[in-house]
């Protein structure tokens, strides 16, 4: 009976480390191919939806505070093509690409952008959008060239 029950122990340690183990290979990957894994929202009511794909970044909401980062690595491109269409009725809303370092390059607040920004090939860049008390939508997405 004893070493049933330290069985049953061992095997409710074992199964969590396991769990949480899959869990941070999965976000390391997800990172490495460059899909966002920064993302907070406070403050948040009835969210019609949230999307994250690789290359972008989209949100509706009646009511949202946060921030979402996406990882861009250039590889042989030397262009980040920026799309980003804004529909929002009040709040603040900005994106800014950030080097390596996270320092800002470029900042666009509340408006739609359509830009090409010449950028060093082989290297990484972060798009975040922030975002407070915003009611409506955007949609960010981006293409190397």
């Amino acid at each position: 009976i004893f070493m049933n029950n330290s069985f049953i122990y061992t095997v409710d340690i074992v199964i969590p480390i396991l769990i949480l183990f899959v869990i941070f290979i999965m976000f390391k990957l997800m990172y490495n191919l460059g899909y966002p894994l920064h993302f907070k929202m406070v403050m948040m009511g009835f969210s019609k939806y949230s999307s994250f794909y690789k290359e972008g970044i989209s949100f509706s909401t009646k009511k949202g505070t946060g921030y979402a980062i996406q990882k861009i690595k250039t590889k042989d491109f030397n262009n980040i093509n920026l799309n980003l269409s804004v529909d929002i009725e009040n709040g603040n809303f900005s994106v800014c690409l950030l080097d390596k370092n996270k320092n800002s390059i470029i900042n666009f607040e509340n408006k739609n952008i359509k830009k090409t920004l010449k950028v060093n090939s082989n290297e990484i860049y972060y798009l975040k959008v922030k975002y407070r008390e915003i009611k409506g939508k955007f949609d960010l997405t981006y293409k190397l060239s």
